[in-house]
């Protein structure tokens, strides 16, 4: 396949993401995190049907970075809410607090039993701390299509939405140290704080710039030029020099959450999504490589199983402080397996930077959790649901405003 062909079919993907979002019919339809499309990458690259090279894979790469940076971005602005229902801020510590566990926990385990084979201080340390991240990502994917499948709501579908939303802002930001440790050639010589911080200062020097550009009416047409533009600019900058867009993006995306206009701007971007994500998660599939070191894949088994551990225990004993039931404590922290588009986004990123048996271990890494959580996650969470009487036993029943897509939550907003 040449590279226009692969783009042909990457805009036809996109299409059918932007089909798939339209109608209450099919929503709920494919699996949480859209790990098939991963799959179909993985089949269409090198180690199967070699349809996608790498090579061509890394013509794309602009693409990717501006894929994966719009997508950080849309995270982002959705990060403090769901729908028009803030997170509560005891929420919003709990999860990071998760996250911040697990990441802990999943590096450390990596990092000392790593330390039998003959990696480097800094090779273990990078590993160790990417895979740490990647573990701390928990979708939110997977809550609403459960949800959306079985017709569940109450506190307990709104408790472990919430917390899958908060795990996003420790990967995200801490994915910068390891953009910061393979900089480009233009960095290079910068202190190591300024490769960290210049990408959290870009996006929120612009975020504050494109609060100002919005004014006081929001007017559709020149919103979205202002959106994209800025948006290019910033992961065009973070690209040209090797850094972030990831975290330039996000944070552009969590300054615009505090506008006045945050809920027109949430509509106009939720359902840019799904279009942008399938694509991405192909080129994702056909980037991976398991032609790995043995000692590589041997740490990456590790951290799966240290990643399934320490999700349960921490996610349970977190859980119970809103959860009396044991047993559906411990369930919803085997549901927070899943994982999806931060894991993708920081996986993809890094391997596409650091080009290095490293870099490609990270993304194995996150396609192994995907399928692992889409097997374990959505199955527990339905049980849990069913559990605390949340399902209403028919799938086609009329689901509440937080169950809905978030663009169709937004048409509901409340006026100023």
């Amino acid at each position: 396949m040449n590279g226009t062909w692969l783009l042909v079919a990457l805009f036809a993907l996109a299409y059918l993401g932007s089909i798939l979002l339209k109608g209450r019919a099919i929503r709920g339809f494919g699996l949480p995190s859209g790990s098939e499309y991963l799959v179909i990458g993985f089949v269409l690259g090198a180690h199967v049907f070699a349809v996608i090279d790498r090579q061509l894979v890394a013509q794309f790469q602009p693409v990717v970075a501006m894929g994966m940076g719009w997508l950080s971005f849309r995270v982002g602005i959705s990060y403090l809410s769901v729908g028009t229902r803030a997170i509560r801020v005891s929420r919003l510590l709990l999860g990071n607090l998760l996250s911040l566990l697990v990441t802990v926990g999943v590096a450390a385990v990596v990092f000392f039993v790593g330390r039998a084979f003959s990696f480097s201080v800094n090779d273990l340390g990078f590993l160790a701390l990417g895979v740490g991240l990647i573990a701390a990502d928990n979708t939110r994917h997977s809550v609403r299509w459960v949800a959306e499948q079985c017709g569940a709501s109450g506190p307990t579908t709104e408790l472990v939405g919430d917390l899958a939303r908060c795990s996003a802002l420790l990967p995200i930001l801490g994915a910068t140290l390891l953009f910061a440790v393979v900089p480009s050639d233009h960095v290079a010589g910068l202190p190591f704080a300024l490769r960290v911080g210049f990408p959290l200062l870009l996006g929120i020097a612009l975020g504050g710039v494109l609060l100002l550009l919005l004014g006081r009416e929001l007017r559709k047409n020149e919103s979205w030029g202002l959106l994209l533009g800025t948006c290019l600019m910033a992961a065009g900058a973070c690209l040209q020099l090797g850094l972030s867009s990831i975290a330039s993006l996000f944070i552009l995306g969590l300054v615009l959450s505090f506008s006045k206009h945050r809920w027109d701007l949430k509509a106009m971007i939720a359902p840019t999504e799904q279009p942008v994500l399938l694509p991405m998660l192909l080129l994702a599939g056909a980037s991976v490589n398991v032609q790995l070191p043995s000692a590589v894949l041997l740490l990456l088994l590790v951290a799966v199983v240290a990643k399934l551990a320490l999700r349960v225990l921490f996610g349970a004993l977190i859980v119970r402080r809103f959860v009396a039931n044991r047993a559906v404590a411990l369930c919803i922290g085997i549901s927070q397996m899943s994982c999806g588009v931060v894991s993708v986004i920081i996986s993809t990123g890094i391997a596409a930077r650091s080009n290095s048996a490293l870099g490609n271990a990270l993304l194995l890494y996150t396609a192994a959790c995907m399928l692992l959580g889409e097997a374990i996650g959505p199955a527990k969470l339905r049980q849990v649901l069913d559990e605390v009487d949340e399902i209403s036993g028919n799938d086609s029943a009329d689901h509440s405003e937080s169950l809905a897509p978030e663009s169709e939550m937004l048409k509901l907003r409340p006026g100023p």
